[in-house]
């Protein structure tokens, strides 16, 4: 627990007191096919976890994205103009 609230105080130092990043507001101006993405990120559920780990590891970059991305494509159908879209849009956003 205290790792995770140091997570947060850091996270909360990264924006200036007046213009503080909010999640709930960034995640209510992406499209659903983004919010999801975005969720399985911050949140990924154990196959994509599983997918990450076999990658490089659970917590390289590389593998979260490979196993958000092999989650999409082969649980939920998406194509990958799909899947491509939903990363710009977040990447835009960001």
């Amino acid at each position: 627990k205290a790792r995770l609230q140091r997570r947060q105080l850091d996270l909360s130092l990264l924006a200036g007191k007046e213009e503080q990043f909010k999640l709930a507001d960034f995640l209510d101006g992406l499209s659903e096919d983004s919010q999801l993405v975005a969720k399985l990120v911050l949140q990924p559920p154990a196959e994509v976890q599983f997918t990450a780990a076999l990658s490089r590891g659970k917590h390289s970059t590389y593998g979260l994205r490979k196993g958000v991305v092999r989650y999409l494509r082969d649980d939920l159908e998406w194509s990958q103009d799909r899947i491509e879209e939903a990363f710009t849009e977040i990447k835009g956003a960001l």
